[in-house]
């Protein structure tokens, strides 16, 4: 299932970001934590009026996936 995140998904996003052959991709600073992802995706704008998007893919219940679109202003 492709949704978007809920705070709960916060440690697994963080496994997935932080994975050794994930992180050199990424145009984020290394080293987050568990709560600024929470923070995070409590704080993402969503609605018809953003061009914003994060999504998480789960599969049997467990966040196995990640991806976002966020254009540049």
């Amino acid at each position: 299932m492709i949704r978007r995140p809920r705070p709960d998904d916060a440690a697994a996003i963080l496994a997935t970001m932080n994975d050794p052959d994930v992180l050199p991709g990424l145009l984020q600073l290394p080293y987050a934590t568990e709560a600024m992802w929470r923070k995070r995706i409590e704080e993402m704008p969503v609605g018809p009026t953003t061009a914003d998007l994060f999504v998480v893919a789960e599969r049997d219940g467990k966040v196995v996936g990640n991806a976002g679109c966020h254009p540049l202003q």
